[in-house]
């Protein structure tokens, strides 16, 4: 399925490939030119030309399933490779779980919680009774960082209730002139 002669439609085929995209998914590659860097007048002229200049990128979007995603491929059209491709997929799968919109909440919460729950346990010694390694001093460690993991996660929602709280209290006691 080699396609020397179009290199737009070379690389269209391996993102096909490569994603497992649908035959409906439409992908469109573009080459953009080069974009200078715009000219720092107060650099001294060796540490300009130490800083390679712009080069040209690829741009690939894909439209499947109603959504559209955009891939920039750092290298010129001609110059991009399968392998190109490939580690791009390495990247998308690594991301997804993140941007997942539950499991990756839930990851980012058990994250925090076991951040949190490891600091306290750092401590050598029961908080309570004052041994080391005492089970109430663990299960309290759990608790603790289960308390601040909520708190992190949920920091947004709790200053937006204090705000939109404080300017009930504020519009309650603002007075209007008289006219």
């Amino acid at each position: 399925m080699e396609n020397d002669s179009n290199p737009a439609e070379q690389i269209a085929d391996w993102f096909r490939e490569v994603l497992q995209l649908p035959k409906s998914a439409r992908v469109t590659v573009e080459h953009a030119p080069a974009v200078p860097p715009p000219p720092d007048h107060n650099a001294r002229p060796e540490s300009r030309a130490a800083h390679p200049v712009a080069t040209s990128h690829t741009t690939v979007t894909v439209r499947a399933r109603g959504r559209a995603a955009t891939f920039l491929v750092p290298k010129p059209m001609p110059e991009v490779r399968r392998e190109d491709v490939e580690a791009m997929q390495d990247e998308i799968r690594r991301g997804v779980l993140g941007r997942h919109p539950i499991l990756g909440r839930l990851f980012l919460f058990g994250g925090w919680w076991f951040a949190f729950t490891g600091l306290y346990a750092m401590s050598a010694v029961c908080p309570f009774c004052g041994s080391p390694a005492c089970v109430v001093g663990v299960a309290s460690a759990g608790i603790f960082g289960l308390a601040c993991a909520g708190g992190v996660s949920l920091w947004h929602r709790i200053t937006a209730a204090a705000r939109r709280a404080a300017h009930a209290v504020r519009s309650r006691f603002q007075t209007h002139a008289p006219e």
